[in-house]
């Protein structure tokens, strides 16, 4: 899977002297019992907790654990009551989605956790109305192929926007 790195860099290059590093992502892995995409990590390692477009911002890393607790409480209630309406599971549940980014107008950006880290596929779970999109692409590639327009299961950037601004820290 082409980690799309290189063509981000391109379109956003790295901010001078760098976002800096989360640091100790062991201990991140190490909570949510799962090792997580390199291209994910060298993302955050260079652009740092950043907002995309004004639009799509990313979750700090040291908070995705109890993110996905937090997911997982919500939905299965309404899994059990709606189950159509779920087809897939969460983290930590075998293969479950892991939300690595949120949007502005509530969707989630996720992993599908099943194989090697480094295969996860990304799938858009949109919530209001509920539907899902599975693309086989890394994180780096996805957010440049949405920011470039090649990926239309989000919305469409803002380019009243920067296309990169870091944020301060939250979930």
């Amino acid at each position: 899977m082409d980690d799309g790195f290189a063509e981000l860099s391109r379109l956003i290059p790295a901010p001078t002297g760098g976002a800096g590093s989360t640091g100790g992502w062991g201990e991140i892995e190490g909570a949510l019992g799962v090792r997580l995409p390199a291209d994910y990590k060298r993302l955050v390692d260079c652009y740092g907790i950043a907002e995309f477009a004004g639009f799509l911002r990313l979750i700090v890393p040291q908070a995705m654990a109890e993110v996905a607790r937090k997911v997982l409480e919500d939905e299965i209630p309404l899994r059990g009551e709606w189950p159509d309406q779920y087809p897939y599971t969460f983290h930590p549940e075998p293969g479950g989605l892991l939300g690595w980014a949120t949007t502005s107008n509530g969707d989630w950006i996720c992993w599908l956790t099943e194989g090697e880290p480094d295969g996860w596929p990304i799938v858009v779970w949109a919530r209001r109305p509920m539907w899902y999109r599975q693309h086989e692409l890394g994180s780096a590639a996805f957010l440049c192929g949405w920011l470039t327009g090649q990926i239309t299961s989000l919305v469409p950037p803002r380019h009243d926007e920067p296309l990169y601004r870091e944020c301060a820290p939250r979930s």
